[in-house]
């Protein structure tokens, strides 16, 4: 008797044509006011886990319901990144941004981030002009100086939650600081969570 070969492996599968990959860019679900992708995956490998002190939520603006991103980063791993707050910023846009420092009797924000566990002097950054025009996010932090670069960063942390694509323009930040990575994963799950209880 003789055994029947077997019959060879099937081939690997073809990887995702550009149309299949813009179908899929277009998958997007409306959250806030802002597309966001649901369950989106950040750029790069190399996720590690959040520095203590480092805090993402999002809040709904008092006045129009739209989720505003509120960062809160403090200890030296924090730092690094608030130290290239700007550079990053400018990585994605050459527009400048509008910082406003909250004041103790804006009620609802204070609120609402002491509700999240954020219990810090806020400053908020808007986009004016551009591509991002109408978005704006909050820092958190202890003194004016770290509160200018901490808005930045928030204001990042929203465009990237919102805008997936556009995170390659900071790879090199990524490098830098690979737990940045896992804070978008973070603000992106937080953000579709937000959203569910807002329109609940």
């Amino acid at each position: 008797w003789s055994m029947t070969p077997l019959p060879p492996p099937p081939p690997p599968p073809a990887p995702p044509s550009a149309q299949d990959m813009f179908l899929h860019s277009q998958a997007v679900q409306q959250v806030g006011g802002w597309d966001v992708q649901p369950g989106a995956q950040a750029y790069g490998t190399a996720a590690g886990a959040l520095p203590q002190g480092v805090r993402v939520v999002w809040i709904p603006c008092q006045r129009t319901g739209r989720l505003q991103l509120c960062y809160q980063g403090e200890g030296p791993e924090a730092e690094i990144l608030a130290q290239n707050a700007a550079n990053m910023w400018f990585s994605l846009s050459s527009t400048n941004i509008v910082e406003t420092d909250i004041q103790e009797d804006d009620a609802w924000v204070n609120q609402m981030c002491q509700v999240n566990g954020i219990d810090a002097f806020l400053r908020r950054a808007d986009v004016v002009l551009g591509p991002y025009a109408g978005m704006s996010a909050y820092g958190a932090a202890s003194n004016a100086k770290k509160r200018t670069r901490t808005c930045k960063v928030a204001l990042v942390l929203a465009i990237l939650t919102d805008f997936p694509e556009v995170q390659q323009n900071i790879a090199a930040q990524i490098q830098q600081t690979p737990w940045l990575v896992t804070l978008l994963d973070e603000a992106r799950q937080r953000k579709v969570q937000q959203a569910g209880q807002v329109h609940a």
